[in-house]
């Protein structure tokens, strides 16, 4: 009993000691395994410093490896005997790395022999070699497009691209600028490509008044995507047509730019850069005056005696807005500044001459300011970028200015070794003052001073003599009045400075674009993307008539609010085959919701309080009109590439959308796409200036719906009769069978590179049918409407392309391209 009593205290002290002897050991053995696993995180780009996103990293003689992100980064974790990684990319050389004890790498690829040495960006943001695509993508050169800044970034794509046309409003500040690519493929529908910005689409809508638009006098407000800004520009690719495009929806059947903004780079600490650029600009071309004969209707000058002093004097007929008077000859005249009892320049006479330049003496110079600083940085598992933009523009026309403040911010980070977040974000606004007017005169719209400089003027005006518009004694001095002793009377027209200084106009805009994403890595393969994606703006219009002028004293507002919300799952999976294969799929969907709401108010029958400008200052009810619409479209898409032996290639693509524009029956349409690349120039030997050599073709169909509200008509709101409010049926009858417009595209390229890619000619040939159009087709009143909407017409765009390249001068780092 003894022994069985002092038992358990011996075995209790040893027991104690063998669990010492267990946490000791653990211990030993989780600093074995802390020693013996190594966690690498790294970046995989081209020759370039490019990220490649979509590589293959492996561990060398295993299946265990991970894909690079979109950023090109990857993180692995590795065992002792795990050293070596194998790391792939279509179109670049397989490279073995040897890790070491390094917890941080960045892993370098060059392009194979064969292979074109150019990763372009394709449709959902993908970067691939251009060498397997079955269709037209061209990269445009953005280098020098932060520095030759235009203030619309369209116009800096004029020139650099194939089958592009771009026509913009020279000199005009702010101006519209409109592309198309390879024609036109509707006849009332809008032919200009997408924009999207980091894979967000970006709305480029022009929302100038009809009669601005068909040259009855307006201003021009300019086209929404003159708010990117080219210092945040990294690349621009242009997806040209249905067959490049058909993964971004019927927006895109006219093509796309895309274009990705700057990022951080990991793993480079802080960096900060400035960028400063000052532009001048004058006018240039003006049309030929002739300098023979001034101001008046008659060859011989007028008589009248001054009722101020008893004299009489020979007078310009400053009634007459033409140039149809008397030969320039030297008579001493009464011109119209000396008619102005009190101002110091009346009664003067001066010799009866022409003023050459008066039109292009009118002009000043313009300046163009722009300043941008950034600062970028990050470790080894974040990044971020940091931009400022201040653009300050002056016009050619006297009192007009531009004023852009642009904020972008970019964040990327690698939470852990499955999880990464990212973030795009711009903030831009803009102040416009005195944008000028344009086209013809028309009751109640913006004066174009330049119409009346050239069509409605006198020859011998002298514009420095006209900048004098007002004094202590007048509001308004202009030189078109009933003459003498009746200068209070004006015939026509302002003081072009009158109007430019006090029927001036201005506006203000604010705008957001720009996404968020979370991505995980499921497989080394296979990766699941969420991105939220947003483009709104509040676009605010003011304008004026000032009270002394020819228009009736008035205040208008136009208040413009756009949103796109754009609610997307992507998911990339890449893989090979052995040696022979390599396969690539993205499939995803979309939710998109469009608002948009205009609200225009215009006082009547003039102010209450001379240059009030406030729409309580109407003496009458104000004019009112109020619009609102809605839109959806819900997505699904799918596309794979495969590819044999690094030289042929074949992808296919189909999408579905399903639209709340069209009638139930008819909302949803399906567009599919596919096409193939033949890259010959790998099965050729002995031709050493030959280098590259590719054959593509490729076959597309997208559909296209219409503008909300076009299936059932509704009433509208008229203007009131006295208190009683007046609604009115639309003079357009709408169609509830519409059905989506199809636009079907085939084309065949042929692209061929020589003496190492120093000399390149692009071939395409492209045809491009329409149908099934929606168009508003006029109707006989007797039906009690103008025009009736209906599926008609089909259109044929057919063309030829062709680009040539080439570098003559390359030596010692110096190349002329």
């Amino acid at each position: 009993m003894k022994n069985f009593t002092h038992a358990p205290e011996r075995r209790s002290g040893g027991s104690i000691s063998f669990i010492w002897l267990i946490l000791l050991l653990a211990c030993l053995s989780v600093g074995t395994v802390q020693a013996q696993s190594l966690t690498v995180t790294g970046k995989v780009v081209d020759e370039n410093e490019e990220s490649i996103p979509g590589a293959s990293v492996l561990v060398k003689g295993t299946t265990k490896g991970a894909a690079t992100d979109i950023n090109g980064e990857f993180s692995l974790t590795l065992s002792e005997s795990e050293k070596e990684l194998e790391v792939s990319f279509i179109g670049y050389n397989k490279k073995e790395v040897n890790v070491g004890n390094q917890s941080e790498i960045t892993i370098s690829l060059t392009p194979e022999e064969t292979a074109l040495s150019e990763v372009v960006v394709t449709a959902l943001g993908v970067k691939r070699d251009e060498r397997a695509l079955g269709y037209t993508v061209q990269q445009v050169d953005t280098r020098g497009l932060d520095e030759a800044k235009e203030t619309n970034i369209v116009n800096s794509l004029t020139g650099k691209i194939a089958g592009v046309q771009i026509s913009n409003s020279s000199g005009n500040i702010g101006g519209s600028s409109r592309i198309t690519i390879r024609g036109i493929n509707s006849i009332s529908g809008n032919n200009q490509p997408l924009f999207v910005v980091d894979g967000t689409p970006i709305d480029n809508s022009n929302y100038n008044s009809s009669d601005q638009v068909s040259g009855n006098g307006g201003r021009d407000y300019g086209n929404a995507a003159q708010d990117i800004n080219p210092d945040d520009v990294e690349s621009i690719s242009v997806l040209k047509g249905p067959s490049a495009s058909a993964l971004y929806g019927s927006r895109a059947s006219n093509g796309v730019i895309l274009i990705t903004t700057k990022s951080g780079a990991k793993n480079k600490g802080i960096g900060v850069s400035i960028n400063s650029s000052t532009m001048f600009s004058n006018v240039f071309l003006l049309p030929e005056m002739q300098n023979e004969y001034g101001g008046g209707f008659s060859l011989d000058f007028e008589e009248v005696v001054d009722p101020l002093d008893g004299l009489t004097y020979k007078v310009v007929n400053t009634n007459a807005n033409n140039s149809w008077g008397p030969r320039f000859d030297g008579t001493l005249v009464r011109h119209w500044d000396s008619m102005y009892p009190g101002e110091p320049n009346y009664g003067e006479v001066r010799p009866w001459q022409a003023t050459p330049n008066n039109v292009r003496d009118f002009f000043e110079t313009g300046v163009t300011l722009s300043n941008n600083v950034a600062i970028s940085g990050g470790n080894d598992k974040s990044s971020f970028r940091l931009s400022y933009t201040n653009l300050d523009q002056t016009g050619v026309m006297p009192n007009s200015s531009l004023k852009r403040n642009t904020i972008a911010v970019s964040a990327n980070t690698q939470i852990t070794d499955k999880f990464s977040a990212g973030a795009k974000i711009n903030y831009i606004r803009t102040e416009a003052l005195g944008r000028p007017a344009t086209g013809d005169w028309s009751p109640e719209r913006p004066v174009n001073v330049l119409t009346y400089w050239y069509a409605w003027t006198q020859r011998q005006i002298d514009p420095a003599r006209l900048r004098n518009y007002k004094s202590d004694r007048y509001y308004h001095m202009t030189w078109n009045t009933q003459g003498l002793g009746r200068h209070l009377e004006q015939s026509y027209n302002n003081n072009p400075y009158f109007t430019l200084f006090e029927s001036y106009n201005n506006d203000l805009k604010d705008r957001v674009f720009g996404n968020i994403n979370i991505s995980y890595q499921i497989l080394p393969e296979l990766s699941l993307t969420l991105f939220a994606r947003t483009d709104f703006y509040t676009d605010v219009r003011e304008d004026r008539a000032s009270i002394g002028g020819y228009l009736q004293n008035a205040y208008e507002k136009d208040l413009y609010n756009f949103r796109e919300d754009n609610f997307e799952l992507l998911g990339q999976y890449n893989t090979e085959f052995g040696d022979d294969f390599s396969l690539g799929v993205t499939f995803g969907g979309n939710i998109r919701k469009n608002t948009f709401t205009n609200n225009y108010t215009r006082t009547q029958g003039g102010l209450s309080v001379p240059n009030f400008y406030n729409l309580v200052a109407s003496l009458q009810r104000p004019e009112i009109r109020d619009f609102k619409s809605e839109r959806e479209v819900q997505s699904v898409y799918a596309s794979g590439n495969l590819g044999y032996r690094d030289f042929l290639f074949l992808e296919a693509s189909l999408r579905n959308d399903w639209s709340s524009t069209l009638p139930v029956d008819n909302n949803s349409y399906l567009y599919p796409a596919v096409s193939s690349s033949f890259v010959f120039s790998n099965l050729m030997t002995g031709a050493d200036f030959f280098s590259f050599g590719k054959m593509r073709l490729g076959w597309a169909q997208v559909g296209n719906d219409t503008d909300p509200y076009r299936l059932v008509n509704t009433y509208a709101n008229g203007d009131p009769y006295g208190n009683t409010s007046v609604f009115t049926v639309d003079d357009v009858l709408r169609n509830s069978n519409l059905k989506p417009e199809i636009v079907s595209n085939l084309e065949a390229g042929l692209d061929l590179r020589f003496l190492e890619n120093r000399i390149g000619l692009d071939f395409t040939v492209y045809k491009v049918n329409t149908f099934n159009q929606i168009l508003a087709l006029p109707v006989s009143s007797t039906t009690g409407f103008q025009s009736l909407i209906v599926n008609a017409g089909e259109m044929e765009n057919k063309g030829i392309e062709v680009m040539l390249s080439g570098t003559p001068i390359e030596r010692n780092g110096f190349s002329w391209m």
